[in-house]
Order: C-alpha cells, then sequence, then structure tokens
C-alpha cells in the first residue's frame, strides 16, 4: 500500500512539512514494528481518518488567523517538531500552543517504545499540566516516585514547579510486560519556556535590526502562516499586522 500520509488531496500545507509525519501503511508497519509500536497505532490512525469525509476546519488546512478566529481540529500525530526531554528525535509534537494561534494553553504530545523515558523535570513556576496515557501502558513520575498508568483515562496532575516524567512499561519490577506509549499534556498557561527549550521559539533578528530588545519568533517561518507550524509573526513586534491576515 506504501506511505498513506501526507495526502496531497487532504493537505494544504507542503508534503515536507515537519510538522506532517511520513506515514506508511498500516499492514507495513505492523510487520515492522509490531502492534505495540507508536508508528502503528499512528498509522491505524490515518488509514480510519480517510475513511472518514474531510472538513476546512481541520489544522491541515487552517492558518493562524483561522485558529484564532473559529478554532480548529488537531490530532495528536501531526504539530511542529520538538526532542522530548532526553528521548529520541521526533518524539515530541506541539498540538495547541502559541505556535498555532493560542496563547494561553498548550497541548503537547510524547511518544516511546520499550525502555524509553523521559528526563525528570519540572517546568515554569506558573504552570500546572494534567498528563493523559492516550494510549498503551507506561509509568508516571511524580514527586518522588514512579507509578503505572493505563490507557484510556489515567492521567497525572503535575503541580506548579512540580518535578515530573513518563517512561515505558516494564522498566520496573512493578510491570512484566513491555508496550509503548503516547502521552499526551495539557498545560495552562502555556508553556513558553518549554517551546524555548525545543527551538520552537528563537530571538528574531529582523526586530533587533530595527531595535527592539527581547523579541522572539515562532522558529519555522516557511509556511503561509498555517497553523501547524507556527508562524505567528503578530507577537514579533509593534505594527505587524498579521492577525488581521497581512502579511
Amino acid at each position: 500500500m506504501g506511505k498513506i500520509w501526507p495526502n496531497k488531496e487532504r493537505c494544504d500545507i507542503p508534503a515536507d512539512s515537519p510538522a506532517l509525519p511520513q506515514v506508511d501503511s498500516y499492514a507495513e508497519t505492523l510487520a515492522a514494528f509490531g502492534p505495540n509500536d507508536y508508528r502503528t497505532w499512528r498509522a491505524d490512525y490515518f488509514e480510519r481518518r480517510l475513511k472518514i469525509a474531510d472538513h476546512k476546519y481541520r489544522a491541515e488546512h487552517s492558518t493562524i488567523v483561522d485558529v484564532k478566529k473559529r478554532g480548529c481540529i488537531f490530532n495528536v500525530w501531526t504539530g511542529a517538531t520538538a526532542q522530548l526531554y532526553g528521548m529520541s528525535e521526533g518524539s515530541f509534537r506541539c498540538l495547541v500552543w502559541p505556535g498555532v494561534g493560542c496563547e494561553r494553553i498548550g497541548e503537547q504530545c510524547g511518544y516511546g517504545n520499550e525502555n524509553e523515558a523521559t528526563d525528570i523535570h519540572a517546568h515554569g513556576p506558573h504552570t500546572d499540566e494534567v498528563i493523559t496515557m492516550f494510549r498503551g501502558e507506561g509509568e508516571g513520575y511524580i514527586s518522588d516516585h514512579w507509578m503505572p498508568m493505563a490507557e484510556g483515562g489515567d492521567f497525572l496532575y503535575v503541580t506548579q514547579n512540580g518535578l515530573h516524567g513518563m517512561r515505558s512499561a516494564g522498566m520496573s519490577d512493578r510491570t512484566t510486560y513491555r508496550k509503548g506509549w503516547v502521552g499526551t499534556g495539557m498545560a495552562a498557561p502555556a508553556q513558553w519556556e518549554l517551546y524555548t527549550k525545543f527551538s520552537q521559539i528563537i530571538v528574531d533578528p529582523e526586530a533587533e535590526k530595527k531595535g527592539y530588545g527581547h523579541v522572539f519568533k515562532f522558529a519555522n517561518n516557511d509556511n503561509g502562516k498555517f497553523g501547524l507550524v507556527g508562524t505567528a509573526d503578530y507577537l514579533n513586534y509593534p505594527g505587524n499586522k498579521a492577525l488581521e491576515g497581512g502579511k
């Protein structure tokens, strides 16, 4: 069957955008990675999605201006890529965050397979976070210990400045199996320092040339302001009219 996503009939964003995963068919990923790998789960999602009707409100058709004005349909498999704490490249995506036009909250997604764990970390002093075990089984860390979490309902509440992390099941004697996991994290307010660490936000050289200090921009600025990659030019410096649809 070959590669099933990106699908040119369903994506206004260029197919080589880092925000769009390159997805092989379910049969091929199942044969290559097995049933408990996040790449197999991702292929299953896109095969099912391609059987239902498309909609212009999906993120692949939406600009930042669209998102801010009327909302959007996102999914856990697409979004600006980054490297999750201590994990492999491509294991993390920013889903709903300031880079797509949502300034007050942030939702991210991390993917792990066997023997994969995030570093224990904390965020800024003003952020609370909820991490949901979206798919698979794993363990979540808060305060000073790991706890088993099952898909479809378990979520971890992380207090402000709270240490936390995620890891695969089977990495301790509490579980006898090994399985991949997909975890989504919703934070309020948005974790701006996280986007800086993952190089999604960089110093804006054009603003510096104009004499503005401490001005940042979203790193991916090449897709015509489509929400999945994040091109929030209206946040860069005074006088920019991108929010109203200007260039």
